[in-house]
């Protein structure tokens, strides 16, 4: 259960990277025979500002194990697609400001770095702490 603790405990992961350790958790739970659902109301409360979460669980609830696998591919493709789309969104020579640091504004950065001239990230937390 050092997993769910983790999980629990998070308080530095983006809502894409905890997302990602629960359908982990969840899956590890259905191969070992174990009861995820017992916990999902531990889950969401711990992290109660990523909805995302409690949609994820109630997919997989609904759907059951096999999900998991496509709901990680789409998570891929619409992250590599947002990123891509971010192109159009940076002008030359851009300075940044941003208060968020997930991985999916670092993949913006990184997509434009050629446009980018600084970049300011003011504190940022997932608990709403940033």
């Amino acid at each position: 259960m050092d997993e769910l603790i983790e999980i629990i405990n998070d308080r530095s992961s983006g809502s894409e990277k905890l997302t990602q350790k629960v359908l982990s958790f969840v899956k590890n739970c259905y191969e070992n025979g174990k009861d995820w659902k017992r916990y999902k109301d531990e889950i969401i409360n711990a992290h109660p500002e990523m909805v995302q979460l409690k949609n994820v669980l109630d997919i997989v609830e609904l759907f059951g194990e096999e999900i998991i696998d496509e709901i990680n591919s789409k998570i891929k493709i619409w992250r590599e697609r947002a990123i891509k789309n971010s192109r159009r969104l940076f002008r030359d020579e851009i300075r940044l400001l941003t208060i968020s640091y997930s991985s999916l504004v670092f993949g913006s950065i990184i997509e434009n770095m050629d446009k980018i001239i600084q970049v300011n990230v003011l504190e940022s937390g997932p608990g709403f702490e940033g």
